[in-house]
């Protein structure tokens, strides 16, 4: 099978602003859903099934890590030697390294070497290494540090910015120069999912901290009447 190109799929996708900038999806879920019925059935087979596993932060409860970790090693086999293996890894990889992070942060040990809590080659590598200064990867990942700070600082707005900034970008240099290969509407939805991710993060933050005025403003309205 040759290089297939979605001319009309691609043409017809809004671009995607900045995170940092963006108000709204420039497209709905459902609007995108419907493009998506242009591609082939196996295309669209595959976006179906790394669209259902990448959603980790929508994940249901009683779906365990062993099922995560069970169907990434389905997904993997399928997808290997395909141009999308390496979105698919480095995503896990960076999501799993946070993963350690945040564990770590919570005074957590260690996991240990059959326990299922991360996805990617660098599994090992994390829980062997666990009492190491950023894991001892800091040479691979520079970016550990500057994430280490923020979440011992408690700046969960800052921190979540700063690792989907990294992910934005990744995904950005990710993209093939020939606009209308697969791959790159691939990307494409990679970024679409950070951005939703981004925006539902935001507008919570948001919230939480609406509620915290109200609760300042309120208290303050009661020590005047007193």
């Amino acid at each position: 099978m040759g290089v297939r190109r979605y001319y009309a799929l691609i043409a017809s996708l809004p671009p995607l602003p900045h995170f940092a900038t963006a108000r709204h999806l420039p497209i709905n879920r459902e609007r995108l859903q419907s493009r998506l019925r242009m591609l082939h059935a196996d295309d669209r087979e595959l976006v179906r099934r790394l669209s259902s596993f990448l959603r980790w932060h929508h994940q249901p409860r009683e779906r365990s890590d062993a099922t995560i970790v069970q169907e990434y090693g389905e997904l993997r086999r399928s997808i290997d030697g395909t141009p999308c293996a390496r979105l698919v890894e480095d995503t896990v990889t960076q999501r799993t390294l946070v993963v350690a992070l945040r564990r770590r942060q919570r005074g957590l040990p260690a996991p240990a070497v059959d326990e299922p809590w991360g996805l990617g080659p660098w599994v090992g590598a994390l829980r062997r290494n666990w009492e190491r200064p950023e894991f001892g990867l800091a040479g691979v990942f520079p970016w550990l540090g500057r994430a280490r700070a923020l979440l011992d600082g408690r700046e969960a707005l800052e921190a979540e910015r700063f690792l989907v900034g990294l992910e934005w970008e990744r995904l950005a240099r990710a993209r093939p120069l020939d606009a209308f290969r697969f791959e790159a509407l691939l990307v494409y939805l990679f970024r679409w999912s950070v951005l939703e991710q981004w925006l539902s993060y935001a507008a919570e933050a948001a919230g939480t901290r609406f509620d915290e005025l109200v609760m300042e403003a309120i208290g303050d309205y009661d020590q005047q009447l007193h």
